[in-house]
């Protein structure tokens, strides 16, 4: 299917599977359900899932997002074995107040860009899950089981928090990621244990809180993981790289 330069194609239900192409330079919008078990989305142009619709990214065919961007604006739930394989720049975005649900421990692989402005969760499968994309969160990354690598980490914005009872691996991709959100792994409602670790820079923002809360404590002292934090400074409210237990 090509959709062609200013064209908007609207469609209740989109079946997309292996061998087949979605491509062109104009929008496609997903009013019903998305259905994506294999195949490419490419070109220049833009894919939406709409307010309301679904979309099931599921089955054990490889799948592509080529250039092109893909908006959920209503829910996800992926549950594919295979990778999403990225390429040339290629985008996603999680809207705000929307959630995608990633159920397996497939990767998102190669160049291109994830901005969550929702919840993005993993749940489900408990082995580890690589996001290679260059990522930017203004929501919420929920590591309900398993493990979560990030490889690029670009930024964690004021409105963002990394949270979760799984594990959150984390690389900061060039001089280190924006930090004024919450990191805040474990799930306190629940009393379950989160880790994080974090390689290479870590600089947050002296505003943005680093919820570690060894042993349950609001406020925790001297030791936040390793190494020793430095004398007078709340672990709370201090980042440093290394592991992080909640």
């Amino acid at each position: 299917v090509n959709v062609p330069t200013a064209a908007t194609a609207t469609v209740d239900e989109l079946f997309l599977s292996s061998g087949g192409i979605l491509t062109g330079d104009g929008t496609v919008s997903i009013t019903g359900g998305l259905s994506w078990s294999g195949g490419t989305m490419s070109g220049s142009g833009t894919t939406i899932v709409e307010n309301g619709a679904s979309a099931s990214i599921s089955g054990a065919g490889a799948k592509t997002l080529d250039t092109r961007t893909l908006v959920n604006d209503g829910s996800v739930q992926y549950t594919s074995s295979a990778d999403l394989a990225v390429a040339n720049g290629a985008a996603i975005t999680n809207e705000q107040d929307r959630t995608w649900d990633h159920q397996t421990d497939a990767d998102y692989t190669g160049v291109g860009s994830f901005t969550n402005n929702g919840i993005f969760r993993k749940s489900v499968q408990t082995g580890i899950t690589l996001v290679e994309l260059d990522l930017t969160n203004n929501g919420t990354v929920d590591i309900q089981t398993g493990t979560v690598q990030i490889g690029n980490f670009g930024s964690l914005e004021a409105t963002g928090t990394l949270t979760g009872r799984g594990n959150l691996d984390v690389t900061a991709s060039g001089g280190g990621g924006n930090l004024a959100g919450i990191i805040d792994p474990g799930d306190q409602s629940l009393g379950s244990a989160g880790i994080l670790t974090w390689t290479g820079p870590l600089d947050p923002d002296p505003a943005a809180p680093v919820h570690n809360d060894l042993g349950g404590r609001s406020v925790c002292s001297g030791r936040c993981g390793r190494p020793l934090l430095p004398a007078g400074r709340d672990c709370c409210r201090y980042g440093l790289p290394g592991s992080y237990r909640r």
